[in-house]
């Protein structure tokens, strides 16, 4: 089984990365998104309309197995079917059979295809019903998981878990795995006691087996894409909750209880927010969320049984920083976008990942207001263009990609669903309700194309899409605006108004849009108006004006996913952080990052003021941007602040006042104050990122991160701080505390730190470089932590070792999990820059991240 993941598709794929040149599609120094040679991906055939799969099955912890039977119920879709081919990937499969004529098929595997091809023995029509039975065994290498304690970790809860999405049910249900066709399904699966099993649907039956062995009978009446079956089972207590007559259930491990209600208690506001935004009910019988030990995502929305990972659960100290509310809420969005209505191909799967991410920043303004609202969108719109600038820029849909989980990124998430706010905003609230209510009632329970949603939206609305579409959904990356702005006084009749004229120039992506303009007055007056925005070059927008505007703010609302670089004053900047909408106040406050005096003077008022947290976080970014000491200075309230988002960001920015050697001695005690005792994780976590930074001071510092490495915190962010911190004041006589926190035993969420820390304060010394390779050398193959795998694989470029090439194609070419898979693709990458960038100085392969205001 092992041998089948380096089947044909993977050494295809391997080839054509190998062959890739140095420049991205748009001639930047990204990488490629998709490998050069890349096919594009369509849609599979069907021969058949699966109506029904039932998995009969048992799974073993102790031997890592899954065995049973599963049954197809299907129907041919052309005439004369004499055999049919279903997705199987590393089963061994004993029978097939079937049902309706008891008799065995003739089958055969394709291991690189993955598929199961079974001969029918005679011909089938349209309309005629078979039932399918495949027997069979497994010991998994992706799909299904068997997590639980070992010498290591003797606590762990035991836990078998699934995690089907794109293509992976098919390492233990032999079944059609593509989301192009749906059908209802049954699990009955067979779990050693005292564990628990969860599925989709209705819990049909249960009992108990004398044999120390317990089965659960699980149906789902509703068709989905069998992508979204799924179980996990564990030991496990569950918190009842309700919603209208829909139960709702939180399984947790016992103990963790208080912690469960903490993480999933809105999950009742949240159905009742959704049901009524788009239009439609809660469509399906019941709602569990379970927490799975050890889990590859945040959350997976299992039609009906949505798993979160056990790290949601959180404490009450840990609920200072940190909340569930984005998780649940997206996860749940999902049963309507991407299991009631869902993709129909990997290509187009923004329509579920972009609208669940959508609807969550929908329901934070139902739960913290507009404020909270556009914090969300920009936070949305950073991450996108982070990725943009570091990573690769692609379109949204292309049927070009390594893989079909390489498209689960922040194109498709957070881009996503920033198109989709434009779009809201094209048509208007009462628009944008009427037509997602239609969009949903067309395709209830059926799959959609980028195509189907347009329509819809055009049809109910009379909005067009084709331009907004064509700029950010098939083309790849965003407009760059540049703009600035003059008043014309009138020059005939008295009463005649002024004119103020908007010169705009687009560069990259250009856009065609009715963007809002905002002056400002000095009395505070605010007057908008829209005006079409055109794609050109070279664009003059106009609106009259009584009087010259003391500013005049571009899209103050944030609404365009764009980087907006306006020519304005400083005087200009600091009226709109005082008077502008709240996104035009965060714009104007990272641009103040760039000045001196009055910009300082601004801030601290800003920080003084109480006014909005998170307006105040910014500016004490920005602060710490600036670097002087009067910057300090206006930080003062904020390292006082009863925000633990402030006080953090305050303590950040004292690390980026460490540079002044001057301010050292001032700087030391407030930090190891932080870091010794304010109640927020997230606080302390900065007081050590910053002690990293402190020059003056490295000794006093360097005991502080020392000590620091003793303090637990919610996953681990005081840990992590401190071996970062002490990686950058290259504290060599930390090396052994440190190798010991990346090796397997030492808590899991801060093995990645310690890997890269090693790294750093192994560079320059050949033989500290040779022990760290080898150490990522054997993580790289310990498949007891994936993620310490995934953590191994981007560190290896801060080697800078070639030798480290096959290690990473080897894992490319391998690889099941997509995202080991995609760490190794962008490290190797890396590492074939920094081999050309040797014999060519003339491109750069440094970050492109820019600061936008």
């Amino acid at each position: 089984m092992r041998r089948w993941a380096l089947g044909l598709a993977a050494s295809l794929f391997l080839g054509a990365f190998l062959s890739l040149g140095a420049l991205a599609e748009d001639g930047s120094d990204r990488r490629p998104f998709a490998p050069e040679g890349t096919p594009a991906d369509y849609m599979p055939a069907r021969a058949f309309d699966l109506l029904h799969v039932k998995a009969e099955v048992t799974l073993d912890w102790d031997q890592r197995s899954v065995a049973g039977t599963a049954t197809n119920v299907l129907t041919p879709l052309p005439a004369g079917l004499d055999e049919i081919t279903l997705h199987a990937a590393g089963l061994l499969v004993s029978e097939v059979r079937l049902v309706s004529e008891r008799r065995t098929l003739a089958f055969r595997l394709d291991e690189a295809a993955q598929t199961l091809t079974a001969d029918l023995g005679r011909r089938f029509e349209p309309g005629e019903r078979l039932e399918v039975a495949i027997t069979y065994r497994a010991e998994p290498l992706a799909g299904l998981y068997f997590v639980g304690p070992d010498d290591a970790f003797p606590d762990k809860p035991k836990q078998i878990w699934s995690q089907g999405e794109s293509t992976f049910n098919r390492y233990w249900i032999p079944t059609w795995d593509h989301p192009n066709d749906k059908a209802t399904s049954e699990l009955v699966v067979t779990v050693p006691a005292p564990l628990t099993a969860v599925s989709n649907g209705r819990l049909v039956a249960e009992r108990s087996d004398r044999d120390g062995w317990r089965t659960f009978h699980w149906t789902m009446e509703q068709p989905h894409a069998t992508y979204l079956i799924s179980v996990l089972a564990g030991e496990l207590v569950r918190l009842e909750d309700s919603w209208q007559d829909i139960p709702l259930a939180y399984w947790v491990p016992p103990g963790r209880e208080v912690e469960g209600r903490r993480s999933f208690s809105e999950t009742p506001r949240m159905m009742t927010f959704f049901s009524d935004i788009t239009g439609h009910r809660y469509p399906y019988v019941k709602y569990d969320q379970t927490c799975a030990v050890d889990f590859l995502w945040g959350g997976m929305e299992n039609i009906t049984a949505t798993t979160q990972s056990l790290a949601t659960l959180h404490d009450e100290r840990a609920a200072l920083d940190y909340s569930s509310r984005g998780l649940v809420a997206h996860e749940l969005a999902h049963q309507w976008f991407g299991n009631w209505v869902t993709t129909r191909h990997w290509r187009d799967a923004w329509l579920n990942e972009g609208f669940a991410t959508y609807f969550e920043t929908l329901y934070r303004l139902e739960a913290e207001g507009e404020e909270g609202f556009a914090w969300r969108l920009d936070e949305l719109a950073q991450r996108y263009f982070e990725e943009d600038d570091e990573e690769y820029r692609r379109p949204i849909v292309t049927r070009r990609y390594p893989f079909p989980m390489a498209m689960f990124d922040a194109h498709l998430y957070q881009k996503g669903a920033r198109v989709l706010h434009m779009v809201r905003d094209l048509t208007g609230e009462a628009g944008w309700r009427a037509a997602i209510a239609e969009y949903l009632e067309r395709h209830q329970d059926g799959s959609v194309t980028t195509a189907d949603f347009q329509a819809a939206v055009e049809e109910t609305t009379g909005v067009s899409l084709g331009a907004l579409f064509e700029t950010y959904v098939y083309g790849a990356g965003h407009p760059e605006i540049s703009l600035s702005w003059e008043y014309v006084p009138a020059r005939g009749e008295a009463d005649e108004p002024g004119e103020v004229l908007v010169d705009v120039a687009q560069q990259g992506s250009r856009l065609r849009y009715p963007v809002e303009l905002m002056a400002i007055f000095e009395d505070g007056r605010q007057e908008s108006v829209r005006r079409q925005l055109l794609d050109r070059e070279q664009q003059l927008l106009r609106f009259p004006a009584g009087e010259r505007p003391a500013t005049v703010v571009f899209d103050p609302h944030g609404t365009l996913l764009a980087e907006i670089n306006p020519l304005q004053t400083l005087e200009e900047w600091i009226l709109q952080l005082d008077q502008a909408p709240f996104a035009a106040q965060l714009r104007a406050a990272r641009a103040l990052s760039e000045r001196r005096g009055a910009a300082v003077e601004a801030l601290e008022r800003l920080i003084d003021s109480r006014r909005s947290f998170r307006l105040r976080k910014v500016a004490a970014d920005s602060l710490g941007t600036i670097g002087t000491r009067a910057a300090y200075q206006a930080l003062d309230e904020a390292l006082r602040a009863p925000e633990s988002a402030v006080r953090a960001a305050a303590f950040d920015a004292l690390g980026d006042l460490t540079v002044r050697d001057e301010l050292a001695d001032e700087i030391l005690p407030q930090l190891e104050g932080a870091l010794r005792s304010d109640p927020s994780y997230r606080v302390r976590a900065a007081a050590a990122r910053s002690l990293g930074k402190l020059r003056a001071e490295r000794k006093a510092a360097i005991a502080l991160l020392r000590s620091a490495l003793t303090q637990e915190s919610y996953r681990e962010v005081i840990r992590r701080a401190a071996l970062a911190g002490l990686a950058r004041q290259q504290d060599r006589d930390s090396w052994e505390v440190i190798l010991t926190l990346a090796r397997y035993g030492a808590p899991p969420a801060s093995r990645k730190a310690a890997l890269a820390a090693l790294a750093e304060l192994a560079e320059g010394r050949e033989k500290r470089q040779q022990e760290v390779f080898a150490l990522l050398r054997d993580v790289l193959g310990d498949r007891r932590d994936l993620r310490a795998r995934i953590s191994a694989a981007e560190t290896l470029p801060k080697l800078g070792k070639p030798e480290a090439l096959p290690l990473l194609d080897g894992i490319t070419a391998s690889a099941l999990d997509p995202q080991l898979r995609r760490a190794a693709i962008a490290s190797a990458w890396k590492l074939r820059q920094q081999t050309k960038g040797a014999d060519d100085d003339t491109r750069s392969t440094t970050s492109r991240k820019k600061r936008r205001p």
